[in-house]
């Protein structure tokens, strides 16, 4: 296997700048698959911050990829904005129950405050830790679930 010449960011910074990179980046979405890496259950990985850092920190040292993301499961707006989900002891989170009954609730929902709500605190810690740890070397992102995908979570499907 050929070694890399650039880290992450100087890869990024060549590309952004229309220069040559020594090779294509690689961003990965791994989400709750670095649990496994990372030795732990996926329940384990979902309610803690360092252990969210520490396992994408322990995929990203394994295979070098250039950029890192939180990012657990496809739930956390949702759960934030009043869905309640299921989380088995190591699998995949799920949805048990929607946000609202019926599209006429849509008025009940109200804006989740991303430092209090649901597991949205716990991500935001699990990112200090990360750019702590990685932020020069490496891009570090929050993954966040789009709209369309979030509405069916609230109403449900």
């Amino acid at each position: 296997m050929m070694k890399d010449k650039m880290t992450p960011v100087e890869r990024a910074q060549a590309i952004a700048g229309g220069e040559m990179a020594d090779r294509l980046p690689c961003n990965p979405n791994v989400a709750n698959g670095v649990a496994r890496i990372y030795g732990c259950k996926i329940s384990e990985f979902n309610s803690s911050a360092r252990i969210i850092a520490d396992a994408q920190i322990a995929s990203y040292r394994r295979f070098g990829y250039d950029g890192v993301r939180i990012f657990t499961d496809l739930f956390p707006w949702a759960e934030a904005m009043g869905a309640k989900i299921n989380f088995p002891a190591d699998n995949t989170a799920d949805l048990a129950t929607p946000a609202i009954d019926d599209i006429g609730q849509i008025d009940r929902l109200e804006a989740a405050d991303p430092y209090k709500d649901g597991r949205l605190p716990i991500h935001i810690e699990a990112m200090k830790y990360l750019i702590d740890e990685l932020g020069e070397e490496v891009s570090c992102a929050g993954g966040i679930v789009g709209p369309f995908t979030n509405a069916i979570f609230f109403i449900g499907y």
